[in-house]
């Protein structure tokens, strides 16, 4: 057997382990109402991510990401017109982008979060009063 044949060989195996143990999708979807993408698993289980945490669709139009395709098997998910393509199992390992974009999406979720944390309201006093009627909150011990 030459390298071509064993090469050939090498990536059909590649192939058939990665679709015996990567999720794979049946039907996918963009919600226009929620702005989601919406996946359905072959396994019966049910996908979805806001489309402005994804790095590729971040300034697509609705139209344009309306347009996702299922791809290789549901392995993969495919804008034609974007010419992009996502694999299922890094969308749903919480990878959604680069590197450097997924650091400035961290920071920008922490800082919504501290911003939310930082707010008053009248809801919010009323909560910690009655917290602290309770003990307030719980020692750390280290």
């Amino acid at each position: 057997m030459d390298k071509a044949e064993q090469k050939h060989l090498d990536a059909v195996k590649h192939a058939n382990e990665r679709l015996s143990t990567s999720p794979r999708a049946r039907r996918a979807a963009f919600d226009r109402k929620t702005r989601r993408l919406v996946v359905d698993l072959e396994n019966g289980t049910t996908f979805i991510v806001p489309v402005d945490l994804v790095q590729i669709l971040r300034d697509a139009t609705d139209e344009q990401i309306a347009a996702v395709e299922t791809k290789v098997h549901g392995i993969y998910l495919g804008w034609e017109e974007l010419d992009e393509d996502l694999t299922l199992e890094h969308l749903m390992a919480g990878v959604f982008g680069t590197q450097k974009w997924m650091s400035g999406l961290r920071e920008h979720l922490a800082d919504a979060g501290r911003k939310g944390g930082a707010s008053r309201s009248a809801a919010k006093t009323r909560a910690a009063v009655e917290n602290g009627k309770k003990g307030g909150r719980p020692r750390k011990f280290a």
